[in-house]
């Protein structure tokens, strides 16, 4: 039970992130935001890409090794 929680969990704070600075990125190039919004976006970008690794549940996907 606890390996659902944290796949889920996992999965929501990637969602996030990858949601969250997309928007802020988007706001700085066509809402004409300050920049350092889009520099926070692109942060949170790069945290998505962090946290996408740390899910260890392959949600049916087969691996060719």
């Amino acid at each position: 039970m606890l390996a659902i929680f944290k796949s889920i969990s996992i999965f929501i704070l990637a969602g996030i992130c990858e949601i969250g600075g997309g928007y802020l990125v988007w706001l700085t190039l066509k809402e004409e935001k300050p920049w350092w919004v889009g520099v926070l976006g692109a942060i949170i970008l790069v945290g998505y890409g962090a946290v996408a690794t740390w899910q260890r549940a392959n949600f049916g996907q087969n691996t060719i090794i």
